[in-house]
């Protein structure tokens, strides 16, 4: 945990624009104002991805095949590879949309394995998913707060200008995907069913 709690802390206070966080063969990416979309895989598994970034914390929305039900996590790039295994731990928080009202959530972190380059947090289900997603779809700013144990309350904002264009888009592609392989994809405004998180 304090491994996975310094490179978060690192990345809040990082102030210089960073490229893209993923992971992945990427193809078809096309922008939508500050969001990116795009296919990727990576050992066979494929999923549609939309992401944009804030400094050097990414945040993606990624939808899958055949379901394509969606799923959002954060990206949190160490600045040096990792020294050390780390396990799986959870990590609450808050978000909001704009003026909207604030979700309490929780967030699980993938283990760590010494050389790992990032950190992916994930949101676990909550029933106010599909109430997140469509104000992300309307709205102009998400705000993130991360409860780190030991360093408090961790703050990030990412801009929403292009994020519907790219949802849209993913979602469509994916259904696409998911009926010419005779698979009927499900709404979006669910959580991933692949686990007991909404993500990665």
């Amino acid at each position: 945990m304090k491994t996975i709690a310094v490179a978060l802390m690192a990345v809040m206070a990082i102030t210089s624009a960073q490229s893209q966080v993923f992971e992945g063969e990427t193809t078809g990416e096309q922008r939508a104002g500050a969001w990116s979309s795009f296919m990727i895989a990576r050992q066979g598994d494929v999923r549609f991805r939309a992401y944009t970034f804030n400094d050097n914390l990414g945040l993606i929305v990624d939808v899958f095949p055949p379901s394509c039900l969606a799923s959002i996590s954060f990206a949190a790039p160490y600045s040096a590879p990792a020294s050390s295994d780390a396990p799986a731990s959870m990590i609450p928080g808050a978000l909001r949309i704009d003026l909207g009202a604030v979700y309490s959530i929780s967030t699980t972190t993938g283990a760590v394995s010494m050389g790992d380059t990032l950190v992916i947090l994930t949101l676990n289900q909550t029933p106010e998913f599909g109430s997140i997603l469509t104000e992300m779809t309307n709205g102009q700013m998400l705000r993130a707060r991360f409860d780190v144990q030991g360093y408090g309350g961790a703050y990030k904002s990412f801009p929403l200008n292009g994020f519907a264009t790219s949802l849209q888009r993913i979602t469509g592609v994916c259904k696409q995907v998911a009926d010419s392989a005779g698979h009927g994809a499900g709404k979006r405004t669910k959580p991933s069913e692949r686990s007991s998180s909404s993500a990665l």
